[in-house]
């Protein structure tokens, strides 16, 4: 085989060589994306418990803000009132009253066992 035969050989096979690596490139992409799914999934089960941690801690961090009202007012902020500090207390609860609130389950010193108070009185007038 002379010098220009082989020359012909190996450009013919230098020809086929890029289409061959860009067939090869195409693969591996393809591969790659056809992992899209499963690297979500992936992601969605590793984040997952620290999401639940994240809602238990905001569970918590609600309770904490329900003692705290109960501990500076009585409880949450009457409907129509901007902030809890603006909580009606009423004047001397009667032990009557007192007894139907507990007879509904109500807790004294909450907004609620006074709210329920309150319309006792205006039922009784």
């Amino acid at each position: 085989m002379g010098a220009i035969d082989r020359i012909k050989e190996k450009a013919a096979l230098a020809r086929s060589i890029a289409p061959d690596a860009i067939k090869a490139l195409e693969n591996d992409l393809d591969s790659i994306i056809g992992e899209k799914a499963v690297l979500a999934q992936q992601q969605a089960e590793a984040i997952s418990p620290h999401k639940d941690a994240i809602a238990g801690i905001k569970t918590e961090i609600a309770g904490i803000k329900s003692a705290m009202d109960i501990l500076s007012n009585g409880g949450p902020p009457l409907q129509g009132s901007s902030t809890g500090s603006q909580l009606s207390v009423p004047d001397s609860i009667t032990p009557e009253e007192n007894k139907r609130a507990a007879e509904t389950g109500m807790t004294p010193g909450t907004a609620e066992y006074y709210t329920f108070i309150r319309n006792l009185r205006a039922e009784a007038k």
